[in-house]
């Protein structure tokens, strides 16, 4: 399992927020943590449909705030954190919202 953090403004939302994700490459899970999350729920759990060799994975995620779903494709930096973008679903004009992020290897702190 390796864990990353960083500050991310998800599609759909009013303003950034800090997440923790947690890949277990072995079998195939995601887990992402927002702990500042207003209405209770802090962790989702992603459905991993690809991983290529450890360095490159494509997930999605669901009931995460701003969208019904967030597709999440994301790549090993050449200092072993994350990065990449997060596309969501139309919005009621038809516009995919997106955002691009960069995630640091290592656990998030919290005060």
């Amino acid at each position: 399992m390796e864990t990353f953090h960083g500050t991310v403004h998800l599609p759909g939302t009013d303003k950034p927020m800090d997440i923790q994700l947690d890949v277990d490459w072995i079998k195939k899970r995601v887990e992402l943590l927002i702990p500042d999350r207003p209405g209770g729920v802090e962790e989702w759990e992603g459905i991993l449909v690809q991983d290529i060799d450890n360095q490159e994975l494509l997930f999605r995620t669901k009931g995460l705030p701003g969208s019904l779903a967030h597709w999440w494709h994301l790549y090993r930096s050449r200092h072993g954190g994350l990065f990449g973008m997060i596309i969501a679903l139309p919005d009621h004009e038809g516009r995919w919202p997106q955002c691009t992020m960069t995630l640091d290897k290592g656990e998030l702190v919290t005060s």
